[in-house]
């Protein structure tokens, strides 16, 4: 009878931990919609701000660095916070999703912004700064 008990608990203890790495990935699926989220907001209201109050460019182009880095920042917040554990590079992947994602619609859209890559590097390293920033912070 203990050797039934001891397997069980052994198969509880197994499922706990099978369990915590799905929801890491599920953490960081919300991570990437939250960041998506954040960023379409705040790309909105820049052009309303452009829009209704004809604003100059440098204003629009620190609203955009606002965009790319301020989410990062907010979802690697929300990311260590459910993770817990290794929250710097958590952080970092959720960056780097997120910019995967950004370079796919990017490149869909418009392709001859390929030939712009420093724009594409300032925007990762400005979504992975403030995802590891986020990440450490939490």
């Amino acid at each position: 009878m203990h050797t039934m008990y001891r397997l069980t608990n052994d198969w509880r203890l197994y499922m706990e931990e099978k369990s915590k790495g799905f929801s890491k990935g599920l953490y960081l699926l919300t991570a990437v919609m939250l960041t998506v989220v954040l960023t379409g907001i705040l790309l909105m209201f820049t052009a309303l701000l452009m829009e209704k109050l004809n604003i100059s460019g440098i204003f629009i182009g620190i609203m955009i660095v606002v965009a790319d880095c301020l989410p990062a920042f907010i979802a690697g917040l929300f990311l260590g916070k459910k993770v817990k554990e290794k929250r710097f590079l958590w952080g970092f992947l959720m960056a780097v999703l997120c910019f995967l994602l950004y370079l796919l619609l990017a490149l869909t859209y418009d392709t001859s912004q390929f030939l712009s890559i420093g724009s594409y590097i300032r925007t990762f390293l400005l979504m992975g700064a403030g995802g590891m920033l986020g990440g450490m912070l939490s």
